[in-house]
């Protein structure tokens, strides 16, 4: 009878479960949807390679196989590199380098964001002076939205003269404004990736997906949404937009995230004079699976000048004062990485820095400035490597 009576209570039981699971389910209530979104990166996606045991291992904190790199493409850094000091870096990581050319450095500072793997932190964002030391760190751990990716990190920065920042954190999906202390003034969640430009008047832009989003830097609203494949059928005669492509030299498939845009920044009305071709709030485009650079207008979505293949897997592009624009030409697979000029007007390209002079190689990510004197700061992500070069680029 006890048998029975188990028996049945365990059936109502499993019933109620199944029951209750299934609605959870259906209406993406948690904690199901953690559980299926976690089960859904863990074991099918197929990102970057990793494993599932990798996988698990980089989300329980045994290992951060997401966050630490090797490959045959990866060199030893040169002398000429010096160790930067991280409070509480942890022992399983090797001190990130910086390289400055002191020879015509003038004083300033430099802010890049960083996952630190250091205790108490995991990620954050350095102010280093001119000396390649870290002289301030605002603390990003605490912005991050609840999601089961490994991968999210502050990408990119912009610094205000009240000392807060706004960050962009890459698989977050999270966009948001922290006082110097790493306190939250605003959070805005959105699929952000990579890159956050300040535009003229005082705006931001950045990516929500695949939508170019103009965000009031105030409260975090979005202020305008402009989507790629809108771009896309608005501009049929040209087709820019549409080519899908698997990368033979490693096997890798772009087609799952086809266009991968990872800059958008608008014309300057002070460069205006230096791109006759284009008006002033012009979106200046990167998207990384397509090796393309693309100019928009983004009120009509007409494309008025793109360029295919200068640069492989590149990103950051920037206007330049002398009418060309300079990107970050990742040139993945290919063992270094370089910064490049293309002028829109004649599509001369140049090389700026080639990565075999510092041995400078990063196959995804990446970012750059030109400062007002001229010298580049270059971050090669993928080997945790900070390039500050005098060669007083005009």
């Amino acid at each position: 009878m006890k048998r029975i009576l188990r028996a049945v209570l365990f059936s109502v039981v499993a019933f109620y479960l199944f029951a209750f699971g299934g609605v959870f389910g259906a209406l993406r209530l948690e904690p199901v949807a953690t559980i299926n979104t976690a089960f859904a990166f863990f074991f099918s996606s197929d990102l970057e390679g990793k494993t599932p045991r990798q996988k698990i291992e980089d989300a329980l904190d045994i290992y951060p196989h997401f966050q630490v790199y090797s490959s045959k493409y990866l060199p030893d850094a040169p002398d000429a590199y010096r160790e930067v000091s991280i409070p509480g870096l942890r022992e399983r990581r090797s001190k990130p380098v910086v390289f400055v050319d002191e020879s015509k450095r003038k004083p300033g500072y430099t802010v890049i964001s960083a996952v630190l793997d250091s205790e108490p932190l995991m990620h954050g964002v350095l102010l280093l002076n001119e000396r390649g030391e870290v002289v301030h760190i605002w603390p990003a751990d605490q912005v991050f939205s609840v999601d089961a990716s490994p991968q999210k990190m502050p990408h990119s920065v912009q610094v205000f003269k009240d000392g807060s920042i706004i960050v962009v954190n890459d698989w977050g999906k999270m966009l948001a404004r922290i006082t110097p202390c790493g306190e939250p003034i605003w959070t805005t969640q959105m699929g952000t990736r990579h890159s956050i430009e300040l535009s003229e008047d005082g705006t931001l832009w950045t990516w929500n997906s695949t939508d170019a989003v103009s965000v009031d830097p105030e409260s975090g609203e979005v202020l305008k949404s402009i989507n790629l494949y809108d771009i896309h059928e608005k501009n049929q005669d040209i087709d820019v937009y549409g080519i899908w492509q698997v990368d033979p030299l490693d096997g890798s498939n772009w087609t799952g995230d086809p266009m991968h845009a990872n800059d958008v920044e608008p014309l300057p009305k002070s460069l205006e004079s230096a791109f006759p071709m284009f008006e002033p709030g012009d979106l200046l485009i990167s998207m990384r699976s397509l090796n393309l650079l693309s100019v928009v207008d983004p009120d009509t979505l007409k494309v008025k000048w793109w360029r295919f293949g200068i640069g492989r897997r590149l990103h950051d592009p920037d206007w330049r004062p002398d009418g060309t624009i300079v990107f970050y030409d990742n040139n993945t697979n290919r063992g270094h990485s370089r910064l490049r000029s293309v002028n829109p007007s004649n599509y001369a390209v140049t090389d700026i820095v080639q990565g075999e002079d510092y041995e400078f190689y990063s196959a995804r990510r990446g970012r750059h400035s030109v400062r007002e004197d001229g010298s580049i700061v270059i971050v090669s992500a993928y080997q945790g490597r900070l390039l500050e070069i005098c060669l007083l680029y005009t």
